[in-house]
């Protein structure tokens, strides 16, 4: 059983003694690390071709301009507000209230006002620039922004009444 081959039956032919005892070993571990090389090398490709796999299955994750104003326009409706950190309780007529930003950096609110806004990279910040329905120039610091919750508050609208009103809407 130990000299199963015809290379093997040559050294028995050749050696005799502790030299032929040495050289079986030899050829013996020889065939054990080539097994180890080839399945070392097995392992490896195997491993590179499942991890190069191209994964299609997840969208990227919507930016914080497209989770605001979606891929072409987003409408916000109100919810609640709170006026120096009291509720402000809204009429029902109030809670019609809409906003709609639009991929373009332009908005329109259900009141026929409207204009031009500026979002930093972050998504922290909101510059609203009033220009139809009357003038004017809005800050806002956003401090929660998904898929359906919009929460920003009013840093300064310039005239310096109620910069510290939040805002909660919803997606419509």
């Amino acid at each position: 059983m130990l000299l199963n081959t015809w290379s093997n039956f040559v050294l028995l032919k050749f050696y005799t003694g502790s030299t032929l005892i040495a050289k079986f070993v030899y050829l013996r571990n020889m065939k054990q690390k080539n097994f180890m090389r080839v399945l070392l090398f097995t392992a490896l490709a195997a491993s590179f071709f499942i991890g190069c796999k191209k994964k299609t299955d997840d969208p990227p994750a919507p930016t914080k301009q497209e989770l605001f104003s979606g891929k072409t326009s987003k409408t916000w409706q109100i919810q609640k507000l709170y006026m120096n950190d009291t509720l402000y309780v809204l009429s029902p007529q109030e809670l019609q209230y809409t906003i709609t930003y639009k991929a373009d950096s332009t908005y329109m609110d259900s009141d026929g006002m409207g204009g031009k806004y500026l979002m930093d990279i972050a998504g922290a910040k909101l510059i609203e620039t009033l220009t139809t329905g009357g003038t004017g120039k809005f800050t806002y610091n956003i401090e929660t922004l998904n898929e359906s919750i919009l929460i920003m508050r009013l840093v300064d609208d310039g005239s310096g009444i109620n910069p510290n009103t939040q805002y909660h809407y919803r997606a419509k």
